[in-house]
């Protein structure tokens, strides 16, 4: 080659190759010959190029050794970041699932972690209402075992003993004592019986016996008019639900009224719900004591309360069908009062 990096090179060939040039090695390359014949020829020391890539190389090392521990802990933390709220989460549950009811994610970062944290939330509400509502039935179930094994004490003497005063009012003529005492007996026995639920039919005619004992007491004052609609008739119904509502309105409202009294028990169907309704037109409540009774009737403590017949009914409806079922109760003072009553029609 030339000093000038000028050689002549055969016509139409390009090569690349490392030439020792004034005694230094060096990759040479040559251009293909150009129009006058010359060739552009290219020249760099051996040496310098690989000083250039041992220089490349050490930077590249370095740059990986300070960024890879960078890299590293970044990741840590992202990682980090990831699996705080699903330890947190994942505690809780523990904590919840050894008997802790009271346990509740905290506000987790993180959509998902966040939706995660609120739905398991929600599940332990829902286990903790349903826990309540278990211990309210059994208690509700055993104070109801109770009373009926305390009423149940020897039902058999009590029906006789009842026939043989029928029996005796009427052999001396005392037909009133008799009837009485066999409306009596026929509403004691439907009250013992052990069934939960009973057709609305067999309510009404349990229900027409206290009326029965009632009228021998109040007389024309009482008048007690039955609206069943056919169709509501075969519905069952928790057994003993209205008479403590037409007891209310006796010894409440008709006996503190001036002039005779009357009571309406009604039922309808409305989309798939059984409505019942006892009205009377008795004194009726001022609004202080529409709200102390609407008060009582939230109240979770029935012996607290001064109407624990229609506490004690709510809360057999909503223990029996949940807390959509229930009753209302509207008065207005000197017209009377209406208490509705709202269950499935089963």
């Amino acid at each position: 080659g030339s000093k000038t990096g000028l050689v002549d090179t055969p016509p139409g060939n390009y090569s690349f190759g490392i030439s020792r040039v004034d005694g230094v090695s060096q990759y040479v390359a040559s251009s293909a010959p150009l129009s006058n014949a010359w060739s552009i020829v290219t020249g760099v020391p051996v040496d310098r190029y690989q000083r250039e890539i041992i220089k490349l190389r050490r930077t590249i090392v370095i740059s990986c050794a300070l960024l890879i521990p960078f890299y590293v802990i970044v990741a840590w933390i992202v990682a980090f970041g990831v699996t705080r709220p699903i330890m947190t989460l994942a505690g809780t549950i523990s904590r919840f699932g050894k008997g802790d009811l009271a346990a509740r994610c905290p506000e987790l970062p993180g959509d998902e972690s966040r939706m995660l944290g609120k739905a398991f939330n929600d599940m332990a509400d829902d286990i903790n209402d349903l826990v309540e509502k278990v211990y309210a039935e059994q208690g509700m179930k055993r104070d109801a075992e109770l009373r009926s094994l305390r009423m149940q004490i020897n039902p058999h003497f009590l029906y006789n003993t009842l026939d043989t005063i029928n029996w005796l009012a009427r052999s001396q003529g005392a037909e009133n004592i008799g009837e009485l005492v066999k409306a009596l007996g026929d509403l004691l026995r439907s009250t013992i019986d052990g069934k939960e639920s009973v057709t609305l039919n067999d309510e009404i005619q349990s229900l027409s016996n206290y009326v029965r004992i009632q009228k021998y007491r109040y007389g024309d004052r009482l008048t007690v008019n039955f609206e069943i609609a056919p169709a509501t008739s075969g519905l069952l119904v928790p057994k003993l639900i209205l008479q403590p509502l037409i007891e209310n309105s006796i010894y409440h409202g008709i006996e503190h009224a001036y002039g005779n009294g009357e009571i309406r028990v009604s039922s309808a169907l409305d989309s798939g719900t059984l409505i019942l309704r006892i009205e009377d037109t008795g004194v009726g409540m001022t609004e202080d004591q529409l709200r102390v009774l609407n008060q009582e009737m939230a109240s979770e403590d029935i012996g607290k309360s001064d109407s624990i017949g229609v506490n004690n009914v709510r809360r057999r409806i909503h223990t029996l069908y949940g807390e959509n079922y229930g009753l209302a109760i509207d008065s207005e003072l000197g017209e009377g009062t209406t208490v509705t009553v709202r269950i499935p029609a089963l």
